[in-house]
């Protein structure tokens, strides 16, 4: 009963219409296919449908794989059949793993918590090993992509700084719904507004997690199209890898040469990677006021991820602590001085 109701709060959670067209295959293939069109001379082994059915789950089948299990069907309707069922399992590994790219506007931040439910990626969609990714992360097959502002419009002319914490959360049911191994990256467009739902029209396929615009990879070239000026930072929560750019891709950090953060030191991340309802925080401090494009997925280079894609985001924080001026002391001081010398002379 447990696993059945784990099951229908899965389905509600995740509904979509290729999910449905992935339930009707099931049970098509399950029901229908097995059972009653294959005849009882057609005999296929269960160690054949076991591995079968593991690797048609993982959406993983090598050509040498296939091309085995199609010189062992020992008849003309095995094979039929065989080429019929991995059409739909090719819709089933669609339906599993391919989520519409998600653009949000968060809102602005000033101060306030904000929280943000119900956002959803693929769970590969932040790193992936496969040859075309080559580490890089996905953009319109899967990846959620956010926009903040930080601070008012006072705070962006006056260059008013916050510490902010963005907490990216897993939610749902462990290994079914949820996200596994959250990791996101962090661009600017200075005090430059964008629109983040132009992304879906630019084209844009890979982005290298850890670098900026323009010239310093040619992935991240639809980047300047929106504004985007620089890099802040990331954080991942997956194993740790170099990408095709010949970057390492570690645990988090955080840009030291962009003017936008002004104390880079102090910054920090941190994050889980369990069993449970896995979470990446990173905390930038000193950023400056302006508008930020957040880019979020599954970090899956070693390609041991379950499956689901929800999460939620949790931005938090305060405005920085206003540095006290040395001239300020000084001023102080000589006044200490001074009422020191009065006091002198009245006793004298």
């Amino acid at each position: 009963m447990e696993r059945r109701v784990a099951y229908d709060l899965r389905y509600i959670q995740n509904w979509r219409l290729l999910l449905n067209l992935k339930v009707i295959f099931l049970t098509i293939f399950r029901y229908f296919v097995i059972t009653s069109h294959i005849e009882p001379h057609d005999h296929w082994d269960s160690a054949f449908i076991i591995e079968f059915a593991a690797l048609t789950q993982s959406c993983v089948v090598k050509p040498n794989k296939l091309r085995s299990w199609t010189n062992n069907m020992k008849t003309q309707n095995q094979k039929k059949h065989l080429a019929g069922i991995f059409i739909m399992a090719a819709l089933s590994c669609i339906s599993s793993q391919a989520y519409a790219m998600e653009e949000v506007a968060l809102g602005m931040f000033a101060g306030d918590i904000i929280t943000s439910e119900g956002r959803s990626a693929a769970k590969k969609s932040w790193a992936d090993s496969i040859a075309r990714s080559g580490g890089f992360g996905w953009v319109h097959t899967g990846s959620s992509l956010a926009k903040l502002q930080v601070g008012t419009d006072a705070d962006i002319a006056n260059g008013v700084t916050y510490d902010v914490g963005f907490k990216m959360t897993a939610t749902g049911i462990p290994g079914i719904s949820s996200m596994d191994n959250p990791g996101f990256s962090i661009w600017t467009s200075g005090a430059s507004d964008f629109e983040v739902t132009n992304v879906s029209k630019i084209g844009w396929h890979l982005y290298n997690q850890v670098a900026g615009p323009g010239l310093e990879t040619s992935w991240n070239y639809a980047l300047t199209q929106l504004g985007v000026t620089d890099f802040i930072g990331y954080i991942n929560s997956g194993a740790t890898f170099t990408n095709d750019d010949g970057n390492f891709v570690g645990a988090g950090g955080v840009n030291n040469s962009t003017p936008w953060v002004t104390n880079s030191a102090a910054s920090s991340w941190v994050s889980t990677n369990t069993d449970g309802l896995d979470y990446a925080l990173l905390t930038v401090m000193g950023l400056k006021s302006g508008y930020y494009l957040i880019a979020a997925g599954g970090s899956c280079f070693d390609q041991t991820c379950t499956n689901g894609g929800s999460f939620k985001w949790d931005i938090t924080g305060s405005a920085s602590p206003v540095p006290v001026p040395g001239a300020v002391w000084l001023f102080g001081s000589a006044i200490v001085g001074l009422i020191g010398v009065s006091q002198r002379k009245r006793l004298e």
